[in-house]
């Protein structure tokens, strides 16, 4: 089994125009396919097709999917500021 990217609590975000299909990459550049917000990893699947799968959660609004390793990447988590 290859080493996977993400590992269970990893912050993530989903990668925008991974489709090759003309009409998925057009809904997904008006953000219709592309889930917005932090998802956190909350399981390791098993492989499909040779592709890791994940259990994420979080998101606007927020939800439970499962999805694979090269539709997402590491989330751009913005500091806070002290108080």
């Amino acid at each position: 089994m290859p080493e996977r990217l993400f590992k269970v609590g990893d912050k993530v975000q989903f990668r925008v125009g991974t489709s090759t299909s003309p009409a998925e990459t057009f809904l997904s550049s008006i953000g219709a396919l592309v889930p917005s917000g932090i998802f956190e990893v909350t399981a390791i699947l098993p492989e499909e097709d040779g592709q890791p799968l994940y259990r994420v959660k979080g998101g606007e609004p927020p939800h439970d999917r499962i999805t694979r390793e090269s539709q997402l990447i590491p989330a751009k988590m913005t500091p806070q500021p002290r108080r």
